[in-house]
């Protein structure tokens, strides 16, 4: 595969992938989360925090208990170093 096709391919995944999360944004903007809730979760004020918001918080946490060591974080997570910077930049994007 030529270095244009490979390109092509890179983009045109990237605008499936902005598609898709543009659908599901609607989707969860939609969609009246209060509606099924039973007992003490029926008298939530706000709804429940998604799995990504619920990882970020738990990847910040660990790594402000780790002294902000990358590298004792992500073995503590069982994740890649890389992976942590990628969580550390969403962190950054959302706080800042």
């Amino acid at each position: 595969m030529g270095r244009r096709k490979k390109v092509a391919k890179k983009r045109t995944r990237a605008a499936k992938k902005e598609k898709k999360s543009i659908k599901l944004q609607k989707r969860a903007s939609d969609w009246d989360w209060k509606t099924g809730l039973t007992g003490k979760s029926a008298r939530r004020s706000k709804p429940f925090p998604t799995l990504e918001e619920v990882q970020l918080e738990h990847s910040r946490l660990v790594l402000a208990a780790y002294g902000h060591d990358v590298d004792k974080t992500a073995k503590a997570l069982g994740i890649a170093r890389s992976t942590v910077y990628r969580k550390l930049k969403k962190i950054e994007q959302i706080s800042a």
